[in-house]
């Protein structure tokens, strides 16, 4: 997990999990994608800060340039998040995220909720 903190305030957070590159994530089934993944990846689990995907949401960048930073360090280049919420979609597509395919989160048995699913190469070499 990463946390933004501003005058000792927690601003957002992320939760993450390090996959392989066919690893579809706990809760989730029916990944499609346009393509492959490339290797191994982060699927970034929540991802949430105090203004919540605004235009002007700092925070939110700050945290998505800690997260990026730390994938490097990790010699991992690929990051994916499946989104529904619009104004997510617009911050993840603003910051060099492309939709790549569709999964579904399952909420519970009866219900699984369709996702966009946005993938960010974070390295030139990989598509």
């Amino acid at each position: 997990m990463w946390l933004i903190e501003k005058y000792d305030k927690v601003q957002g957070f992320a939760v993450f999990e390090l996959l392989d590159e066919h690893q579809v994530p706990a809760g989730f089934t029916d990944l499609e994608l346009n393509g492959t993944i490339g290797g191994r990846w982060v699927h970034i689990e929540a991802f949430s800060t105090e203004k919540n995907y605004s235009q002007d949401d700092e925070e939110a960048l700050m945290l998505l340039q800690t997260i990026e930073e730390r994938v490097k360090a990790l010699n991992i280049n690929i990051l994916c998040v499946p989104l529904t919420y619009p104004a997510a979609i617009g911050f993840w597509e603003r910051n060099g995220n492309s939709n790549v395919g569709t999964i579904n989160w399952v909420a519970d048995k009866e219900e699984k909720i369709a996702c966009q699913f946005y993938k960010k190469s974070l390295s030139e070499n990989v598509e």
